[in-house]
């Protein structure tokens, strides 16, 4: 009777261990890599101008990332489970909650690109902040319905100047296209030439304001009603990035500064371990992105006492921040670099907290 007692519990022991090896049907996230950009990966600079001649920097800037267990097709392990539901920083997630319709070899493919679609953004953005000069075609890809672009403008349309009170700017980059719009306000008339197929034409559009996002932010200036493509992207000097397997677009702010601070003198935060995190788009502005609690956690165990968080993720940032740790919110690259030039000088006065932004947008 002992024996058959005994083996049943080896038996049901046996079976409860087995269980812990099943996959699941949720996903385990937690603080991934965090990635000294300004250093190197596997002898070779994360961040390669090969023969350019470049400044060296002591700051450290620090992407950071996320560590996933499961993916779409396979979820993590019961035991990884287990596991996430008892250890402070993990967070277990629903596989169908993060990839509704996606499989693995899909998921792998998109970040992919959008990692290469981060780092070739971040080159032209710290390239032009640096005061160098980068060319590209703009190509009308789309127009806000109803608007007056809708009407005169067409995908396709391949834009060659804008002219407003008299004054004409050849529009050859997208950075072009912002400083000019930045000082045309809203409501007024500009002149656009532009090419379709091989055909020179003009035509007046008014001027848009731009909407307040999630948090209250609008930029200055305004806008067309476009959206624009960018094409024959022609840089001064060459950068390419090492940065393996990663995938995802949030690396693109760190990355931008990185290549700023390699290309201007001096290190722009002195010593400081600065980290953060945020897509950057051509114009300027940083993005929100997803699991930054992970990711200031994943900051604070490697030792950085600063992190710069995108805006629109103060929500996530208020109430989670690691102790020892100090988080500065951005709406764009030039804040960006402005943080991470005062956190080097050790004067933080005036800087954005998502305190700040998250009050103000109640």
């Amino acid at each position: 009777m002992i024996g058959a007692r005994k083996a049943s519990a080896m038996f049901f022991g046996a079976m409860m261990f087995l269980s812990l090896l099943f996959p699941t049907s949720y996903v385990v996230e937690s603080p991934g890599l965090v990635i000294n950009v300004m250093g190197q990966e596997d002898d070779r600079p994360i961040i390669d101008f090969s023969n350019s001649s470049i400044f060296q920097s002591n700051t450290r800037l620090y992407m950071t990332t996320v560590s996933s267990s499961g993916d779409p097709q396979l979820g993590a392990f019961s035991w990884q489970v287990a596991a996430g539901l008892l250890m402070d920083g993990y967070q277990v997630i629903p596989v169908r909650l993060l990839y509704p319709e996606e499989t693995s070899v899909q998921v792998h493919e998109k970040t992919a690109k959008q990692m290469l679609n981060s780092q070739e953004t971040a080159a032209v953005m710290g390239v032009e902040k640096a005061g160098y000069h980068v060319t590209m075609k703009l190509t009308i890809s789309g127009c806000e319905k109803g608007s007056e672009a809708d009407e005169k403008l067409q995908a396709g349309d391949h834009i060659i100047s804008l002219s407003y009170n008299g004054k004409a700017k050849k529009i050859d980059s997208f950075a072009a296209l912002n400083v000019f719009l930045s000082s045309v306000p809203v409501g007024k008339e500009v002149e656009i030439t532009y090419m379709r197929g091989d055909e020179e034409r003009k035509d007046t559009i008014t001027t848009l304001s731009f909407s307040p996002n999630t948090v209250g932010y609008a930029r200055a200036g305004s806008r067309l009603g476009i959206s624009v493509n960018t094409e024959d992207v022609q840089m001064p000097l060459e950068v390419n990035f090492h940065l393996g397997d990663i995938g995802g677009p949030s690396a693109g702010l760190m990355l931008s500064i990185g290549v700023y601070d390699y290309l201007t003198q001096g290190s722009l935060g002195e010593t400081q371990k600065i980290a953060g995190t945020g897509t950057i788009s051509l114009s300027g502005e940083v993005g929100a992105i997803g699991g930054i609690k992970h990711k200031m956690q994943g900051a604070k165990n490697e030792g950085a006492r600063y992190f710069i968080a995108p805006a629109l993720n103060c929500d996530d940032v208020v109430g989670n921040v690691p102790s020892g740790l100090s988080v500065y919110a951005v709406h764009t690259l030039d804040q960006a670099i402005y943080t991470v030039r005062s956190i080097g000088r050790q004067d933080v006065t005036g800087l954005l907290t998502c305190e700040m932004v998250v009050n103000k947008s109640k």
